[in-house]
């Protein structure tokens, strides 16, 4: 990736003061809204092309344990967060200690927060696969809520930029306001179609697509303090 820098807004009654430094490698512009004495007022925005955009991308707000899985089975294990509007994992670069996203082409599957026993077999963990394996063209990685050899379901974390305000005007032009807006889209695979289908996650039509396969009489309810995921790992568990 190219590097990028840090943008500090220094914001007055009426105009906007900005120095320019540089920091690690985090894919966008960081823009950091300070008052006039020079203290953040918690405004954290990014740059994103033209665009100030409030929020957070990562799924993870902080970089978690990760073990990801290249070229087929070699595999390494690092520190690393979840770029969703991108759709890149990017890891701590040992060496200059900073965030460095891995090419997407040569990234399989990738496991977070993972229990890994002695032989490196790995038993626990919430696992994502490069969705180019699953269906030909894909360019994002899908979270395995659930699967056996008739039926999976996937999850795709998405990101895309939300419009909201009328935007500001600084030294730097006028820069419109966008806010990352976070979406959970929902697919079932199967072996014999091999492709991804959407559909509406809710216990109706889940019903439904699983009832192809097994038999779900007794529902695929959750409980008052259980989700509907929860409630399908639960279901689906030992088929």
């Amino acid at each position: 990736m190219k590097s990028k820098s840090i943008l500090y807004l220094c914001l007055s009654v009426f105009t906007f003061n900005t120095t320019l430094a540089q920091v690690p490698d985090r894919g966008y512009n960081f823009l950091l809204a300070l008052n006039s004495n020079g203290n953040d007022v918690g405004q954290t925005h990014y740059q994103v092309g033209q665009y100030m955009v409030k929020g957070n991308p990562y799924l993870f707000q902080s970089t978690l344990k990760v073990e990801f899985f290249q070229n087929g089975n070699s595999y390494r294990s690092s520190k690393a967060t979840f770029d969703t509007y991108h759709q890149e994992l990017e890891h701590n670069d040992e060496a200059t200690k900073n965030l460095i996203a891995f090419d997407f082409t040569l990234l399989d599957s990738f496991y977070v927060n993972p229990i890994v026993d002695n032989n490196k077999t790995i038993n626990i963990g919430t696992k994502f696969i490069n969705a180019k394996y699953l269906e030909e063209g894909k360019k994002f990685f899908v979270e395995e809520l659930v699967k056996t050899d008739k039926i999976a379901i996937y999850k795709q974390h998405s990101c895309t930029l939300a419009g909201y305000g009328s935007g500001i005007q600084s030294n730097a032009g006028n820069n419109p306001y966008r806010e990352f807006k976070q979406e959970s889209i929902y697919y079932y695979y199967t072996p014999t179609e091999k492709k991804l289908s959407k559909f509406n996650f809710k216990e109706s039509k889940l019903t439904s697509i699983i009832g192809k396969y097994y038999d779900v009489s007794a529902g695929i309810t959750p409980t008052s303090d259980q989700s509907l995921e929860s409630a399908l790992k639960d279901f689906m568990r030992g088929k």
